[in-house]
């Protein structure tokens, strides 16, 4: 039809990727996000060895003990379970793969994940961020671990636990 414009006609590049995506196993996309999780890390602090936890919804890597990453995957479990209630969500999974949490014991850490990855400089009162792309290849969480205390000084947040 000469009416139809010839770009709605070819699918773009994200399209396809998502066309991609959608058709991987639940097993295979939690590999997918393992994998590019461990590309972006390397990005941001390739010199750093990271430990990494694994529960049924996170992938939770970071470079904080292991005893803080298995809290805080027990905690996002907890939270999962908080939300199935909340939306009365039946499926088994809430996400296709699992979500990744980074956790960074340092400001310089999580700084460099918001220049590297994000391509922008972070408020130095941002301890953390969330994005999930449109396909669902990157679906993540990066926090500063700033503790659990609650302080009156919040002007050094890169003290960790």
């Amino acid at each position: 039809s000469a009416t139809v414009a010839l770009r709605s006609l070819v699918p773009t590049e994200e399209e396809k990727r998502a066309k991609e995506l959608a058709k991987l196993s639940p097993q295979e996309f939690a590999q997918l996000r393992i994998k590019r999780s461990e590309e972006q890390w390397n990005r941001v602090v390739p010199k750093e060895k990271p430990r990494s936890v694994e529960s049924p919804e996170f992938f939770v890597y970071g470079n904080v003990s292991a005893e803080r990453l298995k809290q805080v995957a027990e905690w996002a479990e907890e939270h999962v379970k908080s939300l199935r209630s909340l939306f009365k969500a039946k499926d088994t999974r809430l996400w296709k793969g699992k979500l990744t949490i980074f956790l960074m014991k340092d400001r310089f850490g999580y700084d460099e994940f918001n220049l590297v990855i994000q391509r922008r400089e972070a408020p130095r009162e941002m301890v953390g961020h969330s994005v999930v792309s449109a396909g669902y290849e990157d679906a993540y969480i990066v926090l500063l671990d700033i503790g659990d205390d609650a302080t009156s000084d919040e002007s050094d947040p890169g003290q960790s636990a």
